[in-house]
């Protein structure tokens, strides 16, 4: 009976300790737009199994990941969207483009500007940064189980 008591606690540890979480390696680095740093882009990061994560340019291109889980994420391939925030002047709300919108967009698109086709147009002429990074994105990059720095040169052509 000790025996099995003491396996019994042995178990109990073990599981306990494989609770903490996903392990989550900071993503940071700096988009540049036909080589000058491009303030207020939305970075945006999708993995295979859901978990995303997204970062806005500062004044120097500068940005840093956040998840849901806390700063950075867990390392793996992740599809990268980057698009411009456009603010509502309205409301003051951000709106984000269809890649980090994707689950509701109709929906979305229709509450934001008030019909999908006006917020289209309106993106549109916002939007300087071409489709083959956001709603086309090939864009790949792997994140390591290190700090990772990883950079984007964009072309407007």
């Amino acid at each position: 009976m000790k025996y099995s008591y003491s396996l019994l606690i042995c178990v109990c540890f073990l599981l306990l300790s494989g609770c903490g979480g996903v392990k989550l390696y900071p993503v940071s680095g700096t988009v540049t737009l036909d080589g000058k740093p491009t303030e207020g882009l939305l970075v945006a990061f999708a993995g295979e199994g859901g978990m995303a994560a997204t970062g806005t340019t500062d004044a120097n291109g500068a940005y840093s990941l956040t998840s849901i889980k806390g700063k950075g994420l867990p390392a793996g391939n992740y599809r990268v969207a980057i698009t411009h925030v456009a603010v509502q002047e309205n409301s003051g709300t951000q709106q984000q483009d269809d890649f980090a919108t994707s689950s509701n967009s109709a929906a979305y698109e229709q509450q934001a500007m008030g019909s999908p086709t006006a917020y289209k147009a309106e993106e549109k002429k916002k939007n300087k940064i071409p489709a083959k990074y956001n709603s086309q994105s090939t864009l790949q990059e792997m994140v390591a189980e290190t700090e990772n720095t990883i950079d984007f040169a964009l072309s407007s052509k």
